[in-house]
């Protein structure tokens, strides 16, 4: 299985996401990789709706599909950004 970088998400915990969009969360100990949890697309939006539910998060944008395009959010946002002035200024 591909996986892409692994990154440190704090609590001894790491995640990557694997060339079938699958979410890998690793717990280590310094030396291996003592707890794997593989999140596949379904349980990934599984896992936001719930936060959705109880409040953690507010969109589901935080644990978006990192292959789609962007989100409404972000588009907004590049949208309302405000436009470099010319000539330096």
């Amino acid at each position: 299985m591909t996986t892409f970088h692994k990154e440190y998400i704090g609590d001894a915990v790491y995640a990557c996401i694997s060339e079938f969009r699958e979410i890998i969360l690793t717990t280590e100990d310094g030396i291996r990789a003592t707890n794997t949890i593989i999140l596949d697309p379904t349980v990934r939006d599984a896992l936001s709706d719930y936060l959705e539910r109880h409040r953690v998060i507010s969109d589901d944008d935080i644990l978006a599909d990192p292959f789609e395009a962007p989100s409404k959010r972000e588009a907004a946002e590049v949208a309302a950004a405000p436009e470099p002035s010319e000539g330096g200024e």
